[in-house]
């Protein structure tokens, strides 16, 4: 989660505008209290679904260090920190599975090398393909379920959510990407600053290729289109020319899904392949 230490209000002088006014005084005690808050709401909602004993969740309310229920509020992020905030945000959305560290083993195993040795030594996981689909399903969250909140000015519906954002610059390097792309779309000065979606894809190239899509790799200059040819002759010489793949990719037929590899027997019981069923153990709603 990710919150900022105060709250913004409108300028009384300039409506457009907002104020920051921080918060003070925080100290270990005031965040203790809200790890307290959350440890107190959380024990009571498992116990209220029935997901936890009465007596165990009075046990766990007087452990010490929170029983599991704290709030670490040792990371802070300065607000000239453009490059910072880009990390920890990056950090706190960031994928339970690496790509980087699949690989194939052979055409039936899949190898996922891991980042610290298991407790038997193991520092690789082999698994068939299908066995790499049913954990990775695992993973997805539930239907209608946002894996991403935003919380207080930064809600979607946020009165002055518009008003804060643009409050917020780019690091220098974004900065000196986005020049470069509003350049190329033909924006300057506050008229490209108040478009910044127009160089985002140029952007977001630099950052996945490590590379500037704008800038010419012969002589350093800005690109700039030439022409947009759409004929399906010369594209096809071109792509010859340079020795790419020119004849678009066969598709597949559709198929219906492997339920008998995956053990999905639908005429099966369903207490036969509860340990498969997210929803194995719920209460039926009506």
């Amino acid at each position: 989660m990710l919150v900022t230490d105060g709250v913004f209000s409108r300028d009384p002088a300039d409506p457009a505008q907002v104020i920051f006014h921080p918060a003070v005084d925080l100290d270990e005690a005031a965040i203790r209290s809200v790890g307290d808050g959350l440890r107190r709401r959380g024990l009571r909602w498992l116990v209220r679904h029935e997901h936890l004993d009465p007596a165990a969740a009075a046990d766990m309310g007087e452990w010490e260090h929170g029983g599991g229920w704290s709030v670490d509020a040792s990371v802070r992020i300065a607000d000239w920190d453009r490059q910072g905030l880009e990390r920890l945000v990056r950090y706190c959305a960031r994928p339970a599975l690496a790509e980087g560290r699949l690989g194939r083993l052979n055409a039936d195993t899949l190898v996922y090398r891991l980042r610290r040795p298991r407790a038997d030594g193991r520092q690789e996981i082999l698994l068939s393909p299908v066995e790499f689909l049913a954990r990775l399903v695992d993973l997805l969250a539930p239907p209608r379920r946002h894996r991403h909140r935003y919380c207080g000015v930064l809600a979607p519906n946020a009165r002055l959510r518009s008003s804060v954002t643009a409050t917020a610059g780019p690091a220098g390097t974004v900065l000196q990407e986005l020049e470069q792309a509003w350049a190329a779309t033909g924006l300057c000065g506050d008229a490209a600053r108040r478009r910044p979606a127009s160089g985002s894809w140029a952007l977001l190239l630099a950052r996945i290729y490590e590379n500037r899509p704008l800038q010419s790799p012969r002589c350093g200059g800005p690109l700039r289109i030439v022409a947009f040819i759409l004929d399906r002759e010369v594209i096809a010489k071109i792509l010859r020319h340079l020795g790419e793949k020119w004849e678009p990719p066969a598709v597949s037929p559709a198929r219906g899904p492997p339920q008998g590899e995956m053990e999905f027997d639908q005429a099966a019981g369903r207490s036969e392949w509860a340990d498969r069923d997210q929803t194995a153990g719920l209460v039926d709603e009506v």
